[in-house]
């Protein structure tokens, strides 16, 4: 997302932008990922 973009009358971004997509998918890709790591660490 622009900077100018993030401001409090554009909280909730439209589900037709595709920048908002692709932004919450890759932040889903890395929570899990640390999410993984972090299981992994407390099995081992």
């Amino acid at each position: 997302m622009a900077e100018d973009e993030l401001n409090a009358n554009y909280i909730i971004p439209s589900v037709f932008n595709a920048r908002a997509t692709e932004a919450v998918a890759s932040a889903v890709k890395r929570a899990a990922a640390a999410l993984q790591a972090a299981v992994l660490q407390d099995v081992e």
